[in-house]
């Protein structure tokens, strides 16, 4: 009983953890060409791994942008969402001031937000998840060092926001993926 406790506390304080209030943002826009060139990255890097590519899901692209718009015009940013709609959220707010990108095209800065979560030990399970069948739907992820039964997933919609602070004139890339 004790390990279930530490177990679901690392879970839910990795989860709750990840919500952050962002300056407020003005000219924002959605970029759906660097949309398609990350969930092209993400299905890069798993090929590179021999797993098999999510397919996209424009229901799901749809559902990311309407949830991270509204959260990036209410000054926030994480998982602030209801993790019943979707297999699993990962996200990236990317600050191009701080990467070794200069000028980067769309590639560049997929293949960077993908290393991010491939290297992070919060992210990588659901990016490398295998793909749901029909006799495997979940399989065991480790997330922050804690094994736990994770659903399988064979669609991802990826939404990408490019968005200027009001308070500094920063400029910012905000990603959301969401799988089902």
């Amino acid at each position: 009983m004790k390990k279930l406790i530490i177990v679901f506390s690392l879970i839910a304080g990795s989860v709750v953890g990840q919500q952050y209030e962002i300056h407020p943002m003005t000219k924002i826009s959605v970029d759906r060409e660097l949309s398609l060139q990350i969930f092209d990255n993400i299905n890069e890097h798993r090929d590179s791994l021999d797993r098999k590519s999510f397919e996209w899901s424009e229901e799901l692209y749809k559902q990311s942008k309407d949830h991270a718009l509204n959260l990036i015009q209410n000054s926030k940013w994480g998982h602030w969402g209801d993790p019943t709609v979707f297999t699993f959220e990962i996200l990236n707010m990317i600050d191009l001031r701080f990467t070794n990108l200069e000028n980067p095209n769309s590639y560049q800065i997929g293949a960077h937000c993908v290393k991010g979560w491939s290297e992070s030990d919060g992210h990588r399970g659901s990016l490398e998840s295998p793909i749901k069948t029909k006799e495997t739907t979940s399989a065991k992820i480790k997330c922050y060092g804690v094994t736990f039964t994770q659903k399988l997933s064979t669609k991802i919609g990826i939404c990408v926001f490019h968005a200027t602070s009001i308070t500094n004139g920063q400029e910012w890339i905000f990603v959301i993926c969401r799988s089902l």
